[in-house]
């Protein structure tokens, strides 16, 4: 009986440590995940800048050197904005400070700081507009890297409806708060499809039937009392006929937008 015992304890002391160092690698890897650092060769762009030879394989390098997408690069170009096209590469290969930061018992967010621990952008938002979804991979539950998501409502105000956690109300907020995430992507939904959807009828519905709603974890799941993030970028987008949940599950989440291919990723930093 005693001997039963012993091999009982034992089994359950090395399930309970492996557990344990399964959890503890699970954190490490969430934690690496927080911004990831660009592998590809940092080129000069200055001489690209310089010698205004901006064909297509030119646009491609500038776009792959600074993490927005060839389109976005062509309106800077346009517009001659070539300070801002070097100040975007500077800071998509700069390394980051981060800070994690507890906003609930189960939850952690992730910034930006400065050599002095104060909060600080990484990078700058290229180019936004009115429909456009942002999403970001730091936000924590437990060991979980959740995500976040947000609908751009109105670009020229620089205004996206969030739902920003549990216990709050869906607001409206800086869109540029979104600097400080040491990860995003801005997501719009590809021209192939908007002339057949109108972006701003899904900004509409957001306006008149999401501002101010509770945050509610199982909305989409279970009665909906309320939204979450993701659930609220998805329901204003289902409103005028367009699934972003890309695997169709039960419960949407940042993951399943930024996968969808109705979207394409108009900028990309830190992922």
């Amino acid at each position: 009986m005693v001997h039963s015992l012993k091999r009982i304890a034992s089994v359950f002391i090395i399930a309970l440590m492996m557990s344990v160092l399964l959890y503890w690698n699970w954190i490490n890897e969430a934690i690496e995940r927080t911004h990831i650092m660009q592998k590809i060769e940092r080129v000069n762009i200055h001489s690209i800048l310089k010698g205004r030879t901006l064909d297509d394989e030119n646009i491609q390098i500038l776009s792959e050197q600074t993490g927005v997408n060839e389109k976005v690069m062509k309106a800077l170009l346009e517009k001659g904005d070539y300070q801002r096209i070097l100040e975007l590469q500077e800071a998509y290969f700069a390394p980051v400070l981060i800070e994690s930061v507890q906003t609930t018992p189960l939850t952690i967010c992730e910034y930006i700081i400065d050599e002095n621990g104060k909060r600080t952008k990484g990078t700058q938002l290229a180019d936004v507009q009115t429909g456009d979804i942002i999403v970001t991979k730091n936000s924590r539950f437990l060991g979980w890297r959740n995500g976040h998501a947000g609908l751009v409502v109105d670009a020229e105000e620089e205004l996206i409806l969030e739902a920003v956690m549990l216990g709050t109300n869906t607001k409206l907020c800086d869109v540029k708060g979104w600097e400080v995430y040491p990860s995003f992507l801005v997501l719009r939904l590809k021209e192939e499809y908007r002339k057949y959807y109108s972006v701003q009828k899904a900004v509409d519905y957001a306006m008149e039937n999401m501002v101010d709603i509770p945050y509610y974890l199982f909305a989409g799941i279970l009665e909906d009392k309320g939204t979450h993030c993701a659930h609220l970028v998805w329901h204003a987008y289902q409103e005028i006929g367009i699934d972003l949940d890309s695997d169709g599950g039960f419960l949407v989440t940042p993951y399943d937008i930024q996968n969808s291919p109705y979207l394409e990723v108009v900028q990309s930093y830190g992922y």
